[in-house]
């Protein structure tokens, strides 16, 4: 219905100070990083999270390594268990991460030194992150790469274009401070009541 299809995610700079806080500086150049692309999550609400369940059944083989340890039946069994829970630390050890829904997450991604592959979420979804994220300058989209796989595993030998990326992830992450956070979360609101 229309009131699970329009959500506005509000920035939260406490939670990702937090996280930011608690995480260790990543120092793993990408070279140096698993050749793999990792996702972990929590759980998979059938409505707002369709990607995340097409994903999970999917795509996941020896390069894509997504699993989910919360317990779903929409996903399969396989795929689902405590025992494939890491740390944000351990998942900065591959090369590239994964990412559909939601913002919190996106943040300590683009803040490492590995490369972040966005899928389009199906829900008309405001996030504050996307007025400034651009598309093969700061992530890649998973969506419009005929073969995805192939794809990434090309790019990895062009060090240059990797880095280049990397590095204006990291530096787009700096813009987030909390004056800015408050005065877009006011803004955004402002927005999202003149549309519904």
């Amino acid at each position: 219905n229309n009131e699970e299809n329009n959500l506005i995610l509000l920035p939260n700079y406490f939670i990702m100070n937090k996280i930011n806080d608690n995480l260790e500086p990543d120092n793993i150049q990408f070279e140096k990083k698993k050749s793999k692309a990792i996702w972990r999550f929590k759980d998979c609400n059938p409505i707002r999270h369709k990607k995340r369940i097409k994903l999970i059944n999917t795509l996941n083989n020896d390069f894509f390594d997504i699993k989910m340890v919360g317990n779903d039946d929409a996903v399969n069994p396989l795929y689902i268990g405590e025992k494939y829970r890491l740390s944000i630390n351990e998942m900065r050890n591959y090369k590239f991460l994964l990412d559909s829904d939601g913002w919190d997450a996106i943040f300590w991604k683009l803040n490492s030194k590995s490369i972040v592959v966005r899928f389009n979420n199906h829900l008309k979804t405001i996030t504050f992150i996307d007025k400034y994220l651009k598309e093969d300058v700061h992530y890649i989209n998973g969506d419009n790469k005929k073969n995805l796989e192939k794809f990434l595993k090309n790019i990895i030998n062009n060090k240059e274009d990797c880095n280049n990326m990397i590095k204006k992830s990291n530096e787009l992450i700096k813009i987030f401070t909390e004056d800015f956070m408050i005065e877009y979360s006011v803004n955004l609101i402002e927005k999202y009541f003149e549309l519904v």
